[in-house]
């Protein structure tokens, strides 16, 4: 016999013990909302706990990390504004966030604890004009489709049931680091006459050390399942045996746990324990000196980035592996690429593989900075476009133009941040540059996809020459302009030229006879 489960919606009603729903708390069908719980290919880092006794609001950062792995790039709030309230409730301190995007009210709640720890983030709205057809387990991904990043096909089946008479659907997983994860979808208000009504979608996060909140308040056992366990301790047997996998694979012996930080505005840092202080003071510093360098170079916005850090090849494939949602037949390939890489940027988000020695190969400042580049590089043409690229084969040219300019903009901002901090001048670190560059006999164009570049040595050096050649005269910034117009839908040599008033043709014949006068 199928086991039923009704979401509890409101203000955390504490049905699963008995306890009264009524009073001043009570919400109306239309405020009523599901409190959901987490994602296998979520990796979102808890702040550190605050020695205060008075819990403290949710970071709006944190809220929109979630957002950013559920709800779809057109409907990603730039920023979260002042909470529109907290409410001290007997599961910690309730924070709700509001706002409007493509005309539409989204609505970022929270909990947290006395000692400051996430107990879980919800994002709901309730979508009008919903087809009462479409509220059905067959029928609710597609409408889910519209807001909420996919959900991979077998995390999971969705459940049909039903809230004090009202359909409800819904789906939920659980994640490795014990989190469990949901998407539901609740009939509320009134259905008109036409079968349209309204309905309320939701995407929540509880994490592993909140059974209060997972167990009261996001969804109740109907009656059938008086006798079995409770939701909190049911897993999917497949994703188990996986993750179970998972971590013999990348952890002989004792498996590492993963210490999360949050100790700047504008980054989740997660650190797997293989990582000393010293090392994690310098990728903190580092990261900020270059978000503020970058800041007022460029006049961008900081995006909130997660950052992922592991001396552990395995720990590190797996954070990876979480974050973007890969499957783990592609495991190999991608653990093997940390040993001749010490970083990788992604949408929003940066690995970082300090591993022995890593520090003496190179700058750590240099490598912070252009990886930070990287991050703003996806962020100004979004993330669609990012993902595109992020997943073109090697040969390929990518979406958002040649790799000498992606690459060689990067190392350029690396090593001024770098020679900023240090006291060197810019005229310096050109002239080292171009000395090191003269061994090569490439040209721009064999550099343009990311296999092309990597067969050049030395390839970084003359990406970082011809990008400064290219912005020397009309100012960094302009780089900025390119890949906003990238974003904005323009292909790549329209916008070069746009950007910096020079086709790409043209700009390969003027560098080559730079390069012919020395640099």
């Amino acid at each position: 016999m199928r086991i039923k489960r009704w979401l509890l919606l409101g203000a955390l009603c504490l049905l699963a013990t008995g306890a009264s729903c009524g009073g001043d708390n009570e919400q109306s069908p239309q405020e009523a909302r599901p409190t959901i719980p987490a994602s296998p290919s979520l990796a979102i880092a808890e702040p550190s706990p605050r020695p205060s006794a008075t819990a403290t609001p949710t970071p709006p950062e944190t809220l929109l990390a979630f957002a950013r792995r559920v709800l779809l790039p057109t409907f990603l709030p730039d920023s979260l504004a002042e909470n529109t309230g907290s409410t001290e409730t007997p599961y910690g301190l309730q924070t709700t966030y509001q706002v409007e995007v493509e005309g539409r009210t989204f609505t970022f709640e929270s909990y947290t604890s006395e000692s400051g720890e996430v107990l879980s983030l919800d994002i709901y709205l309730i979508e009008s004009s919903i087809d009462v057809a479409a509220a059905t387990p067959e029928g609710i991904p597609d409408v889910f489709a519209r807001f909420f990043q996919p959900i991979e096909p077998g995390t999971s089946e969705w459940i049909a049931g039903n809230f004090q008479g009202a359909p409800s659907v819904e789906i939920w997983w659980d994640n490795q680091d014990g989190s469990r994860e949901f998407r539901s979808t609740i009939r509320v208000g009134t259905t008109a006459p036409d079968g349209v009504g309204n309905n309320l979608l939701a995407a929540c996060l509880i994490f592993p050390d909140s059974p209060s909140i997972e167990n009261k308040s996001c969804f109740v056992p109907g009656p059938e399942a008086s006798a079995q366990s409770p939701p909190s301790q049911q897993t999917n047997p497949q994703q188990e045996s996986e993750s179970a996998t998972t971590e013999a694979q990348s952890q002989p012996g004792n498996a590492e746990q993963t210490a999360s930080e949050n100790l700047s505005p504008g980054f989740n840092f997660t650190f797997g324990t293989s990582v000393p202080e010293t090392d994690r003071k310098i990728i903190r510093e580092g990261l900020e000196y270059a978000r503020i360098f970058v800041n007022q170079r460029f006049g961008v916005d900081s995006p909130p980035t997660s950052v992922f850090v592991s001396a552990n090849p395995g720990e590190l494939t797996d954070m990876y592996m979480s974050y973007f949602g890969i499957g783990t037949q592609a495991r190999n390939s991608i653990i093997g690429r940390w040993q001749g890489l010490s970083a990788e940027a992604g949408f929003r988000s940066i690995f970082i593989f300090p591993g022995p020695g890593w520090r003496d190969q190179r700058d750590p400042q240099i490598v912070l900075a252009h990886e930070y580049f990287h991050v703003i590089q996806y962020d100004l043409i979004g993330q669609p476009l990012a993902d595109i690229a992020r997943t073109t084969p090697p040969p390929q040219l990518r979406v958002y133009g040649p790799n000498w300019l992606i690459e060689g903009s990067a190392e350029l901002i690396g090593r001024l941040a770098a020679a900023q901090l240090s006291g060197q001048s810019q005229a310096g670190m050109l002239a080292q540059q171009a000395s090191e560059a003269k061994s090569s006999i490439a040209n721009l164009q064999s550099m343009e996809t990311p296999a092309g570049f990597q067969t050049v040595n030395p390839s970084y050096q003359l990406g970082l020459l011809a990008s400064n050649r290219l912005t020397s005269s009309i100012g960094l910034e302009t780089l900025a302009t390119y890949y906003r117009l990238i974003g904005g839908g323009m292909e790549w040599k329209s916008a070069f030229e746009e950007a910096f008033g020079i086709s790409p043709d043209t700009f390969y014949t003027e560098f080559a006879d730079f390069r012919a006068n020395g640099f």
